[in-house]
């Protein structure tokens, strides 16, 4: 007997791990997620404002505001992911970085993002 059609949000017929759910009774209490994606522009305004850009990263970790970032190994830019009610938040955390502030960024773009797999717990 041939398998029934896959529906194309089923995610294979599984559900989604714990920590993307939010409990083990499918409540989903994560807020959601939200990637920068920046570009680096000015050298100098960037070493300057790095102390205080890793600061203020420092602690949006702390308050549970960022999930992770990190510099592409081209030296080009950098992807930061935060935890924000909505796009305004997330938006309104990234215009408050130094790097923005300053003006040590070409560019970024902000995009909320649905992290379907993830190694994180």
């Amino acid at each position: 007997m041939p398998a029934p059609p896959r529906q194309p949000d089923d995610n294979l017929g599984r559900s989604p791990p714990d920590h993307l759910t939010g409990d083990s009774e499918g409540t989903n209490n994560q807020m959601p997620t939200f990637m920068a994606i920046i570009t680096y522009g000015d050298r100098a305004i960037r070493d300057t404002a790095r102390p205080r850009h890793r600061e203020y990263l420092q602690h949006l970790l702390d308050t549970g505001k960022l999930h992770e970032s990190g510099p592409f190994t081209d030296d080009s830019g950098a992807a930061i992911v935060y935890r924000a009610a909505d796009e305004a938040e997330a938006r309104s955390l990234l215009e408050n970085d130094p790097y923005s502030q300053d003006g040590a960024l070409a560019e970024s773009r902000l995009v909320e993002w649905n992290i379907l797999f993830s190694s994180r717990a």
